[in-house]
């Protein structure tokens, strides 16, 4: 039976050694840091499926009135309003959500970069 040392370094269990990428996980783990970075990809994942709800319902009559539609324009807007100034449409086609998709999952693929995540 394997036993604990409470009183042995972090990467001690039993007079074994971890492996240093077992321990650099289990830094990386604790680190504060990374529930806020954690949390703020989850909440750019939310926000790439509204911004394809939104675009999905721009296929369809929806009453504009509609407390669903208002909190995806509200939510949505902040992104796809600067770009949609910046972009035009091109023959026609609005490709600012797509554009926005790649923006938004390019922050969420840079966010573990800042605590040396992967």
């Amino acid at each position: 039976m394997m036993s604990i040392d409470m009183y042995a370094p972090p990467c001690v269990i039993a007079d074994q050694p971890v492996s240093e990428e077992s321990s650099r996980k289990n830094i990386i783990m604790n680190n504060p840091l990374f529930a806020v970075i954690n949390l703020l990809s989850i909440i750019l994942t939310l926000l790439t499926y509204a911004i394809i709800i939104r675009v999905l319902l721009s296929w369809f009559r929806v009453d504009p009135r509609n407390f669903l539609v208002q909190m995806l324009n509200r939510v949505t807007d902040p992104i796809l309003g600067p770009l949609g100034r910046l972009i035009p449409p091109i023959a026609g086609l609005d490709i600012t959500p797509i554009i926005a998709i790649f923006l938004v999952h390019g922050v969420q693929r840079a966010l573990p970069m800042l605590i040396g995540a992967y």
